[in-house]
């Protein structure tokens, strides 16, 4: 009986996610927001039956992938069903979900190195390659731009902006990565946690944001690495010189997080509208105002502002 019901169970979900990774594939804008809900079937899965009937539908998936001629979609799959199972491996047996977010993020890292790795060995395609021509070729042409117009100046400096930026980008190329699969996932965790609870007895829980508390000990160590990098030079291009231009890039992104989550909590604490703090995000990211907000995320990090809040409150 329980292996008819997985059979069944089985055939449905197979179904709606073909139903989703086509529509994620050739649907532009639907396709962008489905996208984050295609681990839903293989969470479903690993919490009504058990890990070895989510491998099968994911091994069906992909084949179906393959034979529907979608190879190109089959990484996709994979990545989005490995997720999947482990959040409804975790789920189904009760396990911390912050454990859970975390190999979801380094599930998410591995898989995408190792599509990357492959693409680029077997098929000779670099995406970063690719987007650096494209993104050169545009800068060329503004410049050319600029440069008919009278503004050669203007022109030059774009250039030379432009040559920096690409430059730090490939230095700072591991920490982008960590970052954006933080976000990635966890962008995927919060699509993926209205359906689930719905659909199961099992609860996702994502904690609010402003509920942030990273550990203190990363204020020291970015005070370490700030303070280290004004007294030692290191020379561009060097390993050292790459480590702490990595390191430092990925702790002014957790201080920035820590300010947003300050943020939020104030708002909180003050009674605002919900409005607000998603207002002053989106504006101190327009108009370039995320030292303040960083600056802000070191103080929370290094005296009790929350604390004595919440004392006052009482």
């Amino acid at each position: 009986m329980k292996k008819n019901t997985g059979l069944v169970d089985g055939g449905i979900l197979l179904a709606t996610y073909m139903i989703m990774i086509f529509t994620a594939t050739y649907i532009p804008i639907l396709g962008t927001v489905v996208l984050f809900f295609l681990p839903v079937p293989f969470i479903l899965m690993s919490l009504r039956h058990n890990v070895k009937w989510s491998f099968i539908l994911l091994v069906g998936s992909s084949f179906l992938t393959i034979l529907l001629g979608m190879v190109f979609s089959v990484p996709m799959t994979i990545i989005f069903g490995l997720i999947g199972m482990i959040i409804g491996s975790y789920l189904r047996n009760d396990r911390n979900q912050l454990q859970m977010f975390i190999v979801s993020v380094l599930t998410f890292m591995a898989c995408t190195l190792i599509v990357f790795i492959i693409t680029t060995t077997f098929f000779s395609v670099n995406f970063f390659d690719q987007s650096t021509v494209i993104i050169e070729e545009s800068v060329e042409q503004s410049s050319e731009i600029l440069s008919s117009l009278g503004q050669e100046e203007q022109a030059g400096e774009l250039v030379e902006q432009m040559k920096t930026a690409f430059a730090l980008i490939e230095i700072v190329l591991p920490s982008i990565l960590v970052i954006s699969s933080i976000v990635f996932v966890g962008l995927v965790f919060l699509a993926c946690k209205p359906v689930v609870n719905r659909l199961s007895k099992k609860k996702m829980t994502i904690a609010h944001v402003r509920d942030i508390q990273l550990p203190k000990s990363l204020l020291w160590y970015y005070l370490f690495i700030m303070v280290g990098s004004l007294i030692f030079t290191f020379n561009e291009g060097t390993y050292s010189y790459t480590v702490v231009a990595n390191l430092l890039f990925l702790l002014q992104f957790f201080m920035l997080l820590q300010g947003y989550s300050f943020l939020f909590f104030l708002s909180h604490a003050k009674s605002w509208p919900n409005a607000v703090p998603v207002w002053i995000t989106i504006l101190s990211v327009l108009l370039a105002l995320t030292p303040f907000v960083r600056i802000l995320g070191i103080m929370d990090l290094g005296f009790p502002f929350r604390k004595t809040m919440v004392t006052k409150g009482e």
